[in-house]
C-alpha cells in the first residue's frame, strides 16, 4: 500500500494537466476579488465578506477535484497504465484504495492552498476597506475545514466514477453534466425544491455554511452524513467492480 500510495504521489506531482489546474484553482480566490477591486464604487462589505470569499473559492476547487478525481482513475484505463499496476499490485482493492486515498488528500492540500490564498486576499481587501475582521476566527477556521472535507469526499467520489465508469470522456462529461444541469433541473421536474438540498451540491452548501446555517436546510451534520454516505456507496462499488471486472 505504501509503494502504491508513492507511486500515486509521484505521478501528480509529475502530471503538467493536473499541475496547471492546481494552478489555476489557487490562483481563483485573488483573481476573483479583481471586479471588486477595480469597480467604480465599492461593494458594501463586512465581516461575512471573508466567508463569502472562501466559499467562492470551495466551488472552484470541488469542481476540480472531482475531475481530477475521475482523470487520475479512468485514465490508467485509457493510456493502459492500468495491466502493469495490476500485475504489480494484484490486490486491486489496494490500488482502489489507494487511487481514492491519494485523490483526497490532493484535494484536501489544494483545498488549503486555495483557503489560504482567499484569506490572504480576502482580508487584504477588507484591511483596504477598514473593515476589522478575525481571520482566524471560529467561523473562519470552521469554514476552511468544511472546504477540506468536502474538496476531499468530492475527489473521492470522481475517483471511485472513474474507477466505475473507466471511460475518461464519458465519465467527466457526465459528471459535469451532473453538476450544471442534473442537480438544478430534477427538483423542477420532480416539483420537489427541497430534494435539491439532499443531492450532493445541495448538500456541500449546507456545510459551506457551517458558521451560519441556512435555515430549514436540516443543518450541515445532515449534509455531511449524506454526502459521506453517497461518497462510500461509490467507493464500495469502484472496489467490488475493480476486483471482479476483466482489465485489458
Amino acid at each position: 500500500m505504501t509503494a502504491l500510495l508513492r507511486a500515486e504521489a509521484r505521478k501528480t506531482v509529475t502530471t503538467r494537466s493536473t499541475l496547471a489546474v492546481v494552478g489555476a484553482v489557487v490562483a481563483y480566490p485573488a483573481l476573483g476579488l479583481l471586479p471588486a477591486v477595480l469597480a467604480a464604487g465599492a461593494p458594501a462589505v463586512d465581516e461575512g465578506t471573508l466567508l463569502a470569499v472562501l466559499r467562492g473559492g470551495a466551488d472552484v476547487v470541488v469542481i476540480a477535484a472531482l475531475l481530477l478525481g475521475i482523470l487520475a482513475a479512468a485514465g490508467e484505463y485509457r493510456h493502459g497504465t492500468i495491466v502493469p499496476i495490476l500485475l504489480v499490485a494484484p490486490r486491486r482493492e489496494r490500488f482502489v484504495a489507494a487511487k481514492l486515498g491519494s485523490q483526497a488528500a490532493l484535494a484536501a492540500v489544494l483545498a488549503l492552498a486555495v483557503s489560504a490564498v482567499g484569506l490572504l486576499a480576502g482580508g487584504w481587501y477588507l484591511a483596504g476597506r477598514d473593515v476589522s475582521v478575525r481571520v482566524l476566527s471560529a467561523d473562519v477556521l470552521g469554514t476552511v475545514g468544511a472546504v477540506v472535507l468536502v474538496a476531499s469526499l468530492y475527489a473521492t467520489i470522481g475517483a471511485a466514477v472513474g474507477a466505475l465508469v473507466r471511460n475518461q470522456t464519458a465519465a467527466v462529461a457526465g459528471a459535469l453534466i451532473w453538476v450544471l444541469a442534473v442537480e438544478n433541473v430534477v427538483p423542477l421536474v420532480l416539483r420537489s425544491p427541497g430534494l435539491k438540498r439532499w443531492l450532493p451540491g445541495g448538500a456541500v452548501d449546507r456545510l459551506l455554511h457551517v458558521a451560519d446555517p441556512l435555515a430549514g436546510t436540516g443543518g450541515p451534520w445532515a449534509a455531511l452524513v449524506a454526502l459521506a454516505g453517497l461518497t462510500a456507496v461509490l467507493a464500495a462499488g469502484a472496489a467490488l467492480f475493480t476486483r471482479s471486472a476483466d482489465v485489458r
